[in-house]
């Protein structure tokens, strides 16, 4: 089992956080592309000076300027997919070894290490003793010690 066990909740957050990443990068992508592309451009006409102006919307990106751009985009989000399949390897590698424990071991390793429960609440739950738990735990931890080695 990997040490990465004990912070499983950790790797939980860190996948939210890359879906977050990456749905930022889509839309940057987005952003670039319109603003590229779809932006008509204005045709040329009189200025009323005496108007009221209004600034802000789209302004149009020269076409090398959003190629290069896209690029870093693009480049940006394969990382994030390289990092995210590494993320959800790791999480369902410890999940496959939690699995194959069986009975209490099973019990006490999931609630301690996936949902992440002291073992005071663990034997509360499972109705043993504080200490027959620890001692389970303590049998998982030397499991656990002798499969990294």
């Amino acid at each position: 089992m990997s040490k990465a066990m004990l912070l499983y909740k950790d790797l939980l957050t860190e996948i939210e956080i890359l879906e977050i990443q990456k749905r930022g990068v889509e839309r940057e992508y987005q952003n670039i592309y319109n603003k590229s592309l779809m932006v008509k451009p204005k045709g040329v006409r009189a200025v009323d000076y005496g108007a009221e102006r209004v600034t802000g919307g789209l302004v149009q990106i020269p076409f090398y300027d959003a190629i290069g751009k896209v690029e870093q985009v693009k480049e940006k989000y394969r990382e994030i997919e390289q990092e995210l399949a590494l993320k959800y390897r790791l999480r369902d590698e410890i999940k496959e070894h939690i699995e194959q424990l069986e009975g209490i071991e099973y019990q006490v390793a999931r609630k301690k290490w996936i949902e992440n429960k002291s073992l005071a609440v663990i034997a509360k739950e499972l109705s043993f003793s504080e200490i027959h738990i620890k001692k389970i735990s303590a049998k998982l931890e030397k499991k656990r010690t002798a499969v990294e080695c």
